[in-house]
């Protein structure tokens, strides 16, 4: 073996064997339940919250220390709030204090503005806020859930329309929306890749989903799953793996659609920590 073959089998950790995905995912057992962080490193999983009623939508800030989620104390669309909480379950704080539903928390990669779902002003559209709650502004006016942010900050991908929605985009400041997908079937749950060149989303309604992915311009639109059941894609640090919930389990896949496998555990609605800075 040359040396060159030895350094190649080193990277990949062993010869003829690909890399495993790794990093931590963040996710609720469901949507009452609290919230969760899974190592795939060791497969350990520990509790972050430990509260009444249900905790999900969890969203990871850029350095991994706090995460921000939906908290549903009261019952899930009664009065739903959005809180920030360190990683390790310590300081949790509600950041929205607001009597309509507010949820689908997410936080910019540049970690300066969270945007969110809410119904505050009778129609359900998207609103910003700063990280510690401050600021708060309307940013569209459709009927708009679940953003994703592109890798820069730049745009937001979301659902519009529910509940046939398709995928549109807009810029932060919520302006030049245009709209990427216009299929029969609802298309919701965006997930922008790292590297800001794909869209993962669900086609179909909730129970009957597949994962699709497109280009950032709505192009080459492709589907990966061939599940009834496969639920809120999110992408890996390093943009090689999509984890999702296939009947209400958490799965990985390669970002093609090959070597599909479950992680053994109850999941919802799960977000992959950002590869470390």
């Amino acid at each position: 073996m040359t040396a060159l073959a030895v350094l190649l089998c080193l990277a990949a950790l062993s010869c003829g064997e690909e890399a495993a995905p790794q990093g931590l995912i963040a996710f609720s057992h469901g949507v009452g339940d609290d919230l969760f962080v899974m190592s795939l490193a060791d497969g350990r999983i520990r509790s972050v919250t430990s509260i009444r009623g249900g905790q999900f939508d969890p969203s990871w800030s850029p350095d991994r220390k706090r995460l921000v989620f939906r908290d549903s104390r009261a019952g899930v669309n009664r009065n739903d709030e959005i809180y920030v909480i360190n990683a390790d379950g310590s300081g949790a704080r509600n950041l929205t204090r607001e009597s309509a539903n507010d949820w689908s928390p997410a936080w910019s990669p540049d970690g300066q503005t969270i945007v969110f779902a809410s119904q505050r002003s009778g129609q359900l559209a998207l609103w910003a806020m700063r990280p510690d709650g401050s600021e708060v502004r309307r940013l569209t006016d459709g009927v708009d859930e679940y953003p994703a942010w592109s890798p820069d900050s730049g745009q937001i991908a979301f659902g519009r329309g529910l509940p046939l929605s398709d995928i549109w985009v807009a810029d932060r400041d919520g302006s030049h929306v245009r709209q990427l997908t216009s299929d029969p079937d609802p298309e919701w749950l965006p997930a922008w890749s790292p590297d800001g060149r794909e869209i993962a989303y669900v086609r179909g309604f909730e129970g009957h989903g597949t994962i699709w992915v497109m280009a950032a311009d709505g192009s080459g639109q492709r589907q990966l799953t061939r599940g009834h059941d496969d639920m809120a894609p999110d992408w890996s640090g390093d943009g090689e793996w999509l984890v999702f919930s296939r009947r209400g389990t958490l799965n990985t896949m390669r970002k093609d659609g090959e070597e599909v496998q479950s992680l053994d555990v109850e999941g919802l609605l799960a977000d992959w920590a950002p590869s470390p800075g």
